[in-house]
């Protein structure tokens, strides 16, 4: 019971010492100032993008969209979703956007792999064609093979094993 009311006190305590009774953390509004920026970085960075490119939209309230940048305007951007149909656009208020993206194509990384396994299979073709090249001396069109000598000392089976008889 002690134990209890000492650890409830404690917390008690510890909130008082911090703060937590004059600040609530989930009701923070960004100051004027902080939007003002925001807005700002917003608008410059839509004004690099092209009109007609496919752009990534991070809203505020944490949805993302991806669409084609139709315009803009001072106070919103016109885009068209692409999943939506081609008559569908929708105008987003500059203030309710957190982040927007130019969308890259895959076109360059295709590309770079399709080189990478070209490279690799001439290695590859290389490297079988240089481990085959023999010593032996090939045959032209008309010409018999050249012959493969086997030296007289070699005999396929030793005589041990000849001799031998089969397990029983």
């Amino acid at each position: 019971m002690i134990r209890s009311l000492g650890v409830i006190a404690l917390a008690v305590l510890m909130a008082v010492v911090t703060g937590l009774s004059d600040t609530s953390w989930a009701g923070q509004v960004p100051d004027a100032q902080s939007r003002e920026a925001q807005r700002q970085a917003i608008a410059r960075r839509l004004a690099e993008i092209e009109r007609g490119t496919v752009v990534r939209i991070d809203r505020t309230d944490g949805t993302r969209l991806n669409a084609v940048l139709l315009d803009v305007t001072p106070d919103a951007i016109t885009v068209r979703p692409l999943d939506a149909a081609a008559a569908d656009t929708r105008s987003i208020p500059i203030d309710e956007i957190a982040r927007v993206d130019r969308v890259r194509g895959r076109a360059l990384r295709k590309v770079l792999i399709a080189a990478g396994v070209v490279a690799a299979v001439l290695v590859g073709t290389c490297a079988v064609a240089l481990s085959s090249n023999s010593t032996q001396p090939r045959a032209r069109p008309g010409e018999p093979l050249p012959s493969r000598d086997i030296p007289s000392t070699y005999t396929a089976w030793p005589d041990s094993v000849s001799s031998a008889s089969p397990p029983e």
